[in-house]
């Protein structure tokens, strides 16, 4: 059974300030050209999906905006940023206190006091599969497909199976996550692929250790392949341009980023 068919190696349950991999109720927004209804009543459901106008062009003319409306989606979402980021002003501010005398305790508590630090938090809409085109779906489930990741089904937080869309991120305050708006939480475990599949959505490839490895070589590396291994064995196959390929195997996967977080609130 893969790491992704089981929600016992999924999930765990959301506790303390957000992290990386938090599952939240949240609007996700894609903004489009054009007229929509006006704003109106909360959606009472998740899955509710509006477009409500946000302005109409007079002249349509540059430099006036063109008419804008906002298709907005009230549902399951995935915050996006590792906890670094979600803390990134909050620890330069502890790190101040900290160095003008306050305790770390002390420091801590000023800064998760202050709402103004680390106002904004990134999240992805989780889609149903019968979103995504019937080619597509078990590459997503596979945890396979660019620019998705895939969501286990769970019968303890009332999660249907379903897939991040990395391709429709929305900023979001921080305020507005109440505690019942959080789900659950991701594993340590489905968080590092969580992270693996960011970089690739963003970076499909680390360009600066493929030159460096091109140059050590001397051949340009075309592809990189990850290798099936054993547990805790990493492989890759880089195919050279003349064709080649050469495989790098490591005695155990790099260790990611620890998961960690300060903040009281």
């Amino acid at each position: 059974m893969a790491w992704f068919d089981d929600e016992a190696d999924y999930y765990e349950a959301a506790a303390g300030p957000l992290r990386q991999g938090d599952l939240v109720l949240a609007p996700t927004i894609s903004i489009e050209p054009g007229g929509g209804e006006s704003a109106g009543v909360a959606p009472a459901e998740l899955g509710a999906e509006r477009l409500v106008v946000l302005w109409s062009a007079i002249t349509s003319t540059l430099p006036e905006a063109p008419s804008i409306a906002a298709r907005i989606r009230w549902d399951l979402a995935m915050v996006l940023p590792h906890d670094c980021a979600l803390e990134k002003e909050f620890n330069e501010r502890a790190a101040q206190l900290i160095a003008a005398g306050a305790s770390e305790d002390g420091a801590i508590a000023e800064a998760s006091a202050d709402s103004r630090l680390d106002r904004h938090i990134a999240v992805a809409p989780i889609r149903g599969y019968e979103d995504a085109h019937l080619e597509r779906r078990q590459g997503i489930r596979n945890g396979q497909r660019l620019g998705t990741f895939p969501v286990v089904a769970s019968a303890r937080y009332l999660i249907e199976p379903g897939w991040v869309d990395l391709d429709a991120p929305t900023t979001v305050a921080r305020s507005l996550f109440a505690p019942a708006m959080r789900v659950a939480a991701l594993s340590s475990q489905a968080v590092n692929y969580l992270r693996a599949a960011l970089a690739k959505h963003w970076a499909h490839r680390d360009l600066s250790r493929a030159e460096e490895l091109s140059r050590t070589i001397g051949r340009t590396i075309v592809a990189v392949h990850a290798a099936p291994m054993p547990k805790d064995r990493l492989r890759a196959d880089l195919v050279l341009d003349d064709a080649a390929t050469i495989t790098l195997e490591g005695s155990r996967k790099p260790a990611a980023p620890a998961r960690s977080t300060r903040r009281t609130v």
